[in-house]
């Protein structure tokens, strides 16, 4: 009975932290694209509108990632240290591919929200904002 109330409360938490951490990546990156809003606008007006695409996508992958081995082994550690007897090597490997499950669809739609929304405006009004 334990190993389930610690198992659900562990997937409760995973769940929520790996929503926020969806949050937090959104709104970065809705971040990004208003402060690059004028580089988009000179790519998107020479016709490279693909390329910004491709190019949100590639430092979206990149971010997904590294934040991804970094709260895995931040998470690992933690529990370690909070919860030792609950600590093992095989509950660290299913809870990391858990996540990566989880990962590329986060990557590409936390790219693809806040690059829709650039691409939808015409490149002179990115050209003329600040």
């Amino acid at each position: 009975f334990s190993g389930k109330v610690t198992s659900s409360t562990l997937g409760l938490i995973s769940t929520i932290g790996l929503g926020l951490g969806f949050v937090i990546a959104v709104s970065s990156f809705l971040a990004a694209v208003t402060e690059r809003r004028r580089e988009f606008g000179i790519m998107s007006s020479i016709g490279l509108a693909d390329e910004v695409l491709y190019f949100f996508l590639v430092e979206s992958a990149v971010v997904f990632l590294t934040a991804f081995v970094v709260g895995v082994l931040a998470a690992g550690v933690a529990v370690a240290l909070v919860i030792p007897g609950i600590a093992t090597v095989t509950a660290w490997l299913q809870g990391a591919a858990v996540t990566a499950m989880f990962l590329p669809a986060m990557a590409i739609v936390g790219a693809l929200v806040p690059v829709h929304r650039l691409l939808q405006q015409r490149p002179v009004s990115l050209l003329e904002a600040r």
